[in-house]
């Protein structure tokens, strides 16, 4: 059935980066990031194409880990966030879900209640080494290390740490992961050590120093990294593209030479000009701020979007092209031998791939295939 607007994801390429990662970081293994609904292209259809392959996934929210739960996925989902009150850690623990640690007050609340439950809690104590976001300090390190230790219904499964500049190589980072790598190289003499983890994409790329039990690629797996590439020496990673982004054009129309187009009238036609409106906006995703910069794809060619985009539509020069209502635009991917990027995309909206793909709406039907070229419209493609 035809759609307004919809994202293809390509389940093929997200299994050739995680081989791409998994041949860069071994003997590490892969603790794949699906937080925000794996950055907005469904992380239950990622997760079980990726299962088989790596050692879990993190999640944000216990929300997000519920629903892994729910849809049958068995590997460790770690909750990054200490959002989780309370409230969501019985729903946590019941259905296994690790739960970060960053203060001494978590630990003893979740211990606690593992105890009234005889349910034991899998934990991950997450140590701040420079972020200043989420963590406990380098000072008080081991003394919650101590009373995790100490509790018996907790089961202490990895300690972790975030990078916050691995874009680039850095003294700052390096000196992150070196005070990581000497506060939990034998901390407190425990043996064996729990599973430490430090490297997000980025530091995938750019920071084998940082590669430990565990790494935690997100973005990478997607196919839109957009960090420069700093390490020396060796082969470096080429990651697939993995999403395309497509719409339709709904009308076609003449504007006249001196109209306006759009809210607040900020285009006005220099020349009869023919405009294609399309079915897509900013509350689908598409941010509003790339108007006047943006570029889609109608007839194998990139077409320049005029006026303030909608909530629900934009509207594309296409004059000359011959487009009509119901052919295909593309936003993100490939059309014939022309593509946009999602870090083009990203740049004109003056944001990050991450934040592009992550706010991509409920509204747009995601799209699965297991091939490397994209098949014809409902020929191998598998609704979420």
């Amino acid at each position: 059935m035809k759609t307004r607007s919809w994202i293809e994801v390509n389940l093929a390429n997200v299994k050739e980066n995680l081989q791409t990662v998994r041949d860069r970081v071994k003997p590490s293994r892969i603790l794949a990031c699906v937080k925000a609904n794996a950055y907005g292209l469904g992380a239950v259809e990622i997760a079980r194409s990726l299962e088989a392959d790596t050692a879990g996934f993190a999640v944000a929210t216990v929300a997000e880990g519920l629903e892994l739960r729910r849809a049958g996925i068995k590997k460790e989902i770690l909750v990054l966030g200490c959002s989780a009150g309370p409230e969501e850690w019985p729903d946590a623990l019941d259905r296994d879900l690790s739960l970060t640690i960053a203060s001494r007050k978590q630990a003893e609340g979740i211990s606690g209640l593992s105890a009234r439950l005889k349910k034991r809690a899998r934990v991950h104590l997450k140590v701040e080494t420079g972020m200043n976001r989420l963590g406990v300090s380098p000072d008080e390190f081991q003394p919650l290390l101590n009373t995790c230790l100490s509790r018996p219904e907790l089961t202490l499964a990895g300690i972790f740490t975030h990078l916050a500049a691995a874009e680039t190589r850095n003294r700052f980072t390096l000196k992150q992961i070196e005070l990581f790598r000497r506060l939990t190289e034998r901390p407190g003499g425990l043996r064996p050590i729990p599973a430490r983890h430090a490297a997000n994409s980025a530091a995938v790329v750019n920071y084998p120093e940082s590669y430990f039990e565990l790494v935690r690629p997100g973005i990478c797996l997607y196919g839109a990294y957009q960090g420069p590439v700093n390490r020396s020496g060796g082969k470096q990673p080429r990651f697939q593209p993995v999403a395309s982004l497509k719409s339709r054009v709904v009308l076609v129309k003449r504007v006249r030479s001196g109209e306006s187009i759009g809210y607040e009238r900020l285009f006005r036609a220099r020349r009869d000009t023919d405009v294609a409106t399309v079915a897509i906006g900013y509350a689908d995703g598409y941010a509003r701020s790339i108007s006047g910069r943006g570029r889609v794809i109608i007839r194998g060619k990139r077409r320049r979007i005029l006026g303030l985009i909608c909530m629900d539509m934009l509207m594309a020069d296409v004059t000359g092209s011959g487009a009509s209502v119901g052919d295909e635009v593309v936003l993100l991917g490939r059309q014939g031998g022309t593509s946009i990027s999602a870090a083009e995309v990203a740049d004109w909206s003056g944001g990050i791939t991450h934040e592009f793909l992550s706010r991509l709406g409920p509204r747009l039907e995601r799209l699965y295939f297991n091939s490397r070229t994209t098949p014809e419209r409902g020929a191998g493609l598998l609704p979420s």
